[in-house]
């Protein structure tokens, strides 16, 4: 999603950055704003270049860390032969004050905007699996510093104790969430155990935020953006995260599917929410299938083991989707508590989930 540009001017040296490059200025009535975490510009330069300049945004902390996982990604493509894995090339960055420029990519759309069109291949989902099945496998690790921190979420911590600071600063809804949470004690124990299961897993390259809308098909051929998270992670993260995508999507989908009311998403029961959900899902789930067949074909940790982990964090990713959501809510619909109700299930018993959810078994 786009608006209209914000002032690039706001992004001190950003100008000049794009200038030294040698890619001159962007041409005026060609720039757009993408809508995201960080500000972010695209358009075409005076040399008939597509551009693609991002400002990363957050305390210097966390900018000075996603700016060296970018860099890290960056190396390790370098080293790297991929025929499945693209991301747009990086043109230039300045490391001081966070920015980045890549090639901007030709006209095209993500797989979020297709599937929300209603015009998804789960053919384009094989081809995911295939090109993070390269990233996992991957050997080129030679002189690449990679971030061997774990993800920021989850934690054990989040379950027992809230910060004074994070309390006054939060909003209706995610205090919502928190005694969701707390309130919980047998989910609580699950997602202990998954991160004690993640320990006992292998490190690879890992793009660890993976979602439908960092997957942008352009020239017929899919591409993945935002390497903010890149490091060595267990490989169910990825699997995890984007099955997890698709259920968020099928839920969700409940309201996009019946505009006949307004405010749908705050009248339907929970029983209807499930059994809608659950016939989406049917519909859904060759896309989740596809991909693990097109990651098996690649990656030698396409394993049960693997697939029962991958499904686990798979519900947490519907917790982490009500944890962003409810940053901007003061109460939970029922659409958003159905959907945590069902990531719950999927953390508590993900080997019986796994195959419901394509992963897993035998591929084609």
């Amino acid at each position: 999603m786009a608006t209209q540009a914000k002032p690039l001017e706001q992004a001190e040296g950003l100008v000049d950055l794009i200038r030294d490059l040698g890619l001159g200025e962007f041409r005026p009535g060609t720039l757009v704003s993408p809508v995201g975490r960080n500000d972010s510009w695209v358009g075409e330069t005076s040399t008939g270049r597509r551009v693609f300049a991002k400002q990363l945004l957050g305390p210097k902390e966390s900018v000075d860390q996603r700016f060296s996982r970018i860099a890290s990604f960056e190396r390790h493509q370098a080293a790297s032969t991929y025929i499945h894995l693209r991301s747009p090339h990086l043109l230039g960055a300045d490391s001081d004050r966070g920015q980045v420029v890549f090639e901007a990519l030709g006209d095209g759309e993500s797989l979020a905007a297709q599937v929300i069109q209603g015009t998804g291949d789960p053919q384009r989902s094989r081809e995911v699996g295939s090109a993070i099945g390269e990233l996992h496998a991957s050997e080129a690790w030679g002189a690449v510093h990679y971030d061997t921190s774990k993800p920021d979420l989850p934690q054990t911590v989040h379950f027992n104790e809230f910060p004074l600071d994070r309390y006054l600063n939060s909003t209706w809804g995610e205090l919502q969430v928190v005694k969701l949470h707390q309130d919980d004690t047998a989910f609580a124990a699950a997602v202990k155990h998954l991160l004690i299961e993640e320990e006992k897993s292998p490190r690879v390259p890992s793009h660890c935020d993976l979602r439908l809308d960092q997957v942008m098909i352009s020239d017929n051929q899919i591409h993945i953006l935002d390497w903010e998270e890149f490091r060595l992670a267990d490989p169910a993260r990825d699997i995890g995260s984007y099955a997890g995508e698709w259920v968020y999507r099928a839920i969700m989908d409940i309201v996009r599917a019946d505009q006949s009311a307004p405010n749908i998403e705050l009248h339907l029961d929970h029983d209807l929410i499930i059994e809608r959900g659950v016939a989406k899902l049917l519909e859904l789930r060759p896309h989740i299938a596809e991909f693990w067949s097109g990651y098996s074909a690649k990656s030698a940790f396409a394993d049960d083991e693997t697939a029962v982990r991958a499904t686990g964090f798979a519900g947490w990713h519907l917790h982490d989707r009500l944890l962003a959501s409810s940053q901007f809510r003061s109460t939970l619909p029922p659409i958003e508590r159905a959907a945590a109700g069902i990531g719950r299930s999927m953390v508590l018993q993900p080997e019986k989930f796994a195959a419901v959810l394509g992963l897993g078994g035998e591929t084609a």
